[in-house]
């Protein structure tokens, strides 16, 4: 565990302790601790002054470690959590019930507007309650929880992955992906399809298009919509890295997807290069290659993402449709 120096406040790893020290309002040093004085009762038994301020005082601190269980809200006295108890929108929460019953650990988001299944952060907190009903993200977290918590299932956890004696439950996040059904024919049809969609002379635009093509082919497995886009006219987007959700500017996502998406089909070059001599995937009337200068094109932008002026539209529009938020 990371404690933080002022506050005394615990966190799970460095990141975390590292974002809550740098936040803008800075967290609130805990009182040092003073030993307990004693002082006189006054005339009659009744306690005095000083005393009666030090007893609400000791009254106060004891209770600032009340925790609401369902929650994890604190309060100063224990009836303000009574209170708080009846109308607590936890309380019947199935979730919850699970996760207290099995004791499992949960991490509550600093900011009250967020969303701790998807990370997502809301404007007013009526906006973050309509969410959690439908939040997907808490529905795979509740499959995930059933499955951890029926009897009879040896499982550990280890870094966000839950193993089952059945399954595998991984954390994906952009550069993670689940690939296992992309096979190799799978990516010569995105390529046959690209050299299809346009010129032959147009070798960004097909190696472009192949990119587009691959990120569809993706993001048609649920798990691995990996990039967030509220609507096509929005001008942020959601990335999912290894802490949640971030917000990022739109094109940053659509860079961040596209370079992905690069990464992926640079590593069969060699394999695509010899498909291509195979099976004569050559420029009209010449025996030139076809597939090298597409994979030149794909190495590009790789390295250059969405940055360069030569980056056709169509191809903005194509990977903010492939992952619109459903």
């Amino acid at each position: 565990m990371f404690v933080c120096r002022d506050c005394g406040k615990m966190f799970r790893d460095n990141f975390n302790l590292t974002k809550h020290m740098s936040r803008v309002k800075p967290c609130t040093p805990k009182a040092p601790t003073l030993p307990e004085k004693r002082e006189p009762k006054s005339a009659g038994g009744e306690l005095s002054d000083s005393q009666e301020v030090h007893r609400v005082s000791q009254e106060v601190h004891k209770g600032s470690d009340v925790l609401c269980q369902f929650c994890l809200q604190t309060f100063s006295i224990k009836t303000n959590m009574k209170r708080h108890h009846l109308t607590c929108k936890c309380k019947d929460d199935p979730i919850r019930e699970l996760e207290i019953k099995h004791k499992v650990d949960i991490d509550i988001p600093e900011n009250k507007l967020e969303c701790r299944f998807c990370n997502l952060i809301f404007c007013k907190t009526s906006n973050l309650n309509r969410h959690i009903p439908n939040c997907k993200d808490r529905e795979k977290y509740f499959k995930n929880l059933q499955e951890y918590c029926r009897p009879n299932v040896v499982h550990q956890t280890i870094n966000n992955t839950t193993i089952n004696n059945n399954n595998l439950n991984v954390n994906i996040f952009m550069g993670k992906e689940d690939k296992s059904e992309m096979d190799f024919e799978c990516i010569v049809g995105a390529l046959k399809k690209a050299i299809n969609g346009f010129p032959e002379d147009q070798i960004r635009k097909i190696a472009v298009e192949f990119i587009c093509i691959y990120d569809k082919m993706l993001k048609q497995k649920p798990e691995n919509q990996t990039l967030r886009i509220p609507n096509l006219n929005s001008m942020i987007a959601y990335i999912k890295n290894e802490i949640g959700w971030e917000m990022v500017p739109i094109e940053k996502g659509i860079h961040a997807v596209v370079v992905n998406s690069a990464k992926d089909l640079i590593v069969h070059r060699k394999e695509l290069e010899a498909y291509g001599r195979s099976n004569r995937l050559t420029f009209q009337g010449t025996s030139v290659p076809m597939t090298p200068q597409i994979m030149d094109e794909i190495g590009y932008i790789k390295k250059n993402g969405i940055y360069t002026e030569q980056f056709p539209g169509f191809a903005k529009t194509a990977i903010k449709i492939n992952n619109l938020e459903k």
